[in-house]
Order: structure tokens, then sequence, then C-alpha cells
């Protein structure tokens, strides 16, 4: 299959692609899953560490103005072993089965790429012969729901692959976990929050030099928990430490810690501890 270009209504494969054919298709409102020789790629780059596979590495990227998307290529050997790319409205002839934005890698930076084993991509490369072995057939009422299915799980295979690398990589998403809450309790214990917000999820992203994407996934995969919970947990942890010294009003430390209103920060307190800020005090 050398070479081999193949296509349908919404779906293009290729095989010893360019790079710069993935950018084109991103440009043209596709998503692109292009696999790479891991010797090929710049292991700083496309971010491959030593717990990690080196066999192939895998790019998942979704649409972008031209111009994006050929900066993107700058981290991209030349020539892409395989390449799928899929225009949304191929999704839609199986609804209510998935949509492409649902697969939250495709927010992924290239340095937070998927790193694959030689049977990873044994299993990608044999979905993707699936769909170039489907497409000589007739186009009836079938055709465009199989080869949507058939992406389908070239997607699911992706998700549970990068599942797989967050596991090896569990010792590192730790020490970054580690470092974002430790940020986090100095940005708290600073005060300002109360003139400055709550970090958003970008913000906090960055601390850690992830995508926010990556980032979001990772907190999941460690602690169970979005930032957003991570943050509302933190905020009453320091709630309960201020009102445990008496010497602070509720709608205080509603204001200090951002919570909006006195009123909103009762019901979260309340919530989280099963006891209102008073009783809170009273039991410290």
């Amino acid at each position: 299959m050398k070479g081999m270009t193949v296509g349908y209504t919404g779906l293009h494969i290729e095989y010893d692609a360019d790079v710069h054919v993935s950018a084109v298709l991103r440009s043209h409102g596709y998503y692109v899953m292009a696999v790479a020789e891991g010797a090929a790629c710049d292991a700083a780059a496309t971010g491959c560490g030593n717990c990690d596979f080196g066999d192939y590495t895998l790019f998942c990227m979704a649409p972008v103005a031209m111009a994006s998307a050929l900066v993107g290529t700058v981290a991209m050997p030349r020539t892409l072993r395989m390449l799928v790319a899929f225009n949304p409205t191929l999704l839609a002839r199986v609804p209510h089965e998935c949509d492409a934005p649902d697969y939250t890698f495709f927010g992924y930076s290239l340095h937070e790429a998927l790193h694959m084993s030689v049977a990873e991509y044994g299993i990608m490369s044999g979905c993707v012969g699936d769909i170039v072995g489907e497409l000589p057939h007739e186009n009836d009422s079938y055709k465009g729901a199989i080869l949507a299915r058939h992406v389908i799980r070239i997607l699911d295979y992706a998700q549970r692959f990068y599942d797989r690398q967050f596991a090896m990589r569990e010792e590192e998403c730790k020490a970054a976990v580690g470092l974002y809450l430790d940020s986090m309790d100095g940005y708290i214990a600073s005060g300002r929050m109360a003139s400055e917000g709550v970090p958003s999820v970008g913000e906090c992203a960055a601390v850690v030099g992830m995508s926010e994407a990556y980032f979001s996934d990772m907190l999941l995969f460690v602690t169970g928990r979005t930032h957003e919970c991570l943050m509302t947990e933190r905020r009453i942890e320091a709630a309960r430490r201020m009102l445990a010294t008496r010497c602070v009003s509720v709608r205080s430390v509603a204001e200090h810690l951002a919570f909006g209103s006195e009123a909103y920060f009762r019901y979260i307190y309340k919530k989280i501890t099963g006891r209102s800020p008073e009783q809170g005090a009273a039991d410290a």
C-alpha cells in the first residue's frame, strides 16, 4: 500500500503522505490522525520520554486555519507513514454514537503526541485496512455508516492507547499534579484571588507546561477530578482554616476566596462539608 491514496466523501486515507497534506486537510475542516516512524521524530518536540514506546508516533490534530496548520508541521517528520483524515459530516452518518470533539486528544499539543508500540500500530493499521477494504464496495445505504464506525474504532483505540500512556507516565503525572496543587495553594494563600479571581484551567495548564486538554485529562487520570472541582475543594479547605481562627466573618471569607457571594459560599461549604460555616468554625 506504499504511496496509496484513497478516499470517500468526508474521508481521506493516504500512505507515505507528505506532512503538508495534513495541513491542507486541516485547513479544509478535517480532523487528522497521522502516524510517523518513531525514529523519524524529534523526541523532545513530540514529548517522547524514557518510559514511552519509541516505535511509532501518532499525531491527532483538529481543523485550523492554514497558517496555524503549517506551523504545526514543524515538529513532524516530512513523510507520514499513514494518514487518516475525516470531516465531522462523516460521523454524522451514525448520529448519537459519537462526535469528534468528544475525543479530547484532538486538543493536545504536538509535544503531547501518542507514542505507540509495534503491536498498537498493528491494531491501528488493521483498522485502516478495514476502511480500505470497504471502499471498493458499491455506494449503498450502508457504506457511509460502516466507514464512520471504522473511523470510530480508530478513535476509540487512540483513546485506549492514550490511557495506557498516562498509566506508563504515572509518576510524571503525579509530580505535575503536585506542582499544580502547590502553585494553587500558594495563590490562595497570597490573597490575590479576591482581586484576580479563580485561575482558569488554561492558566493552570500553563503552569505545568501542558495544553488545556492534556492537562484536564491528566488531572482526571491522577485524581478523578476536574480542575474546577479541585479548586473548589482547595478553597473550602482554606475557608475552614480561616474560619477556625474565629477572627474573620463568613462574608469576608467568601470575598477573599472569590466565591462571588456569601450565599453561594454557604451553599458550596455545606455541600462539601455537610456543615454550615458557623458549625465548621465551632467544630474547629
